[in-house]
């Protein structure tokens, strides 16, 4: 009776083990490479909001930050806001009210929802949108966003970090310098 721990066999054990090995990392190499190639051509569309660069007015925005074209978007007002305490509303632009038929991508839309000063936090106001949007080969996509305009309102830094917002930022700042020494001076006189 032969012994299986043979020179042969072992050899032959750990290149079956090495073939497992490198046939596994093969599949899951192509399967994280297919993963990356159908990103590469899938749009996402997202809602969000954001404040000027002097943070007194409040915008909502839609942006395609996939990397595909999207196509039929439409994003519905389920919450909407009146702009600027008027009549007019969300669903009175085209984009929620009929959508778009093409969304390229990193396009970004933006509309001005209210001023800062305006906004009555204590009421906890809110929008929220349905989205739907296919890609090019037609697959549907939906998401809900729901966008508490309490939390933005705390999600700035102070001075704002990119040198092309800092310039309204401290032009803001020297404007109320300027209006307390002027306070002061006809307190003064």
């Amino acid at each position: 009776m032969e012994s299986w721990t043979t020179p042969q066999n072992i050899l032959s054990i750990a290149l079956v083990l090495v073939t497992l090995a490198y046939t596994i990392t093969s599949i899951l190499t192509w399967l994280e490479s297919r993963a990356t190639r159908k990103q590469k051509n899938e749009p996402n569309i997202i809602v969000y909001l954001r404040s000027n660069v002097s943070h007194d007015t409040l915008y909502v925005c839609v942006k395609n930050i996939g990397e595909g074209c999207a196509r039929s978007v439409k994003v519905i007002p389920v919450k909407d806001y009146s702009l600027f305490g008027k009549d007019l509303k969300l669903c009175d632009f085209s984009l929620f009210s009929e959508g778009v038929n093409v969304f390229p991508p990193q396009f970004e839309m933006s509309f001005p929802l209210d001023s800062w000063s305006e906004v009555k936090l204590e009421n906890k106001p809110f929008v929220q949108f349905e989205v739907s949007y296919a890609d090019l080969k037609g697959h549907i996509k939906q998401n809900q966003f729901i966008l508490p305009f309490k939390q933005l309102k705390t999600l700035y830094s102070t001075p704002p970090p990119m040198a092309e917002e800092r310039i309204p930022y401290y032009l803001n700042q020297i404007h109320k310098d300027l209006n307390q020494i002027k306070e002061l001076y006809k307190k003064s006189c």
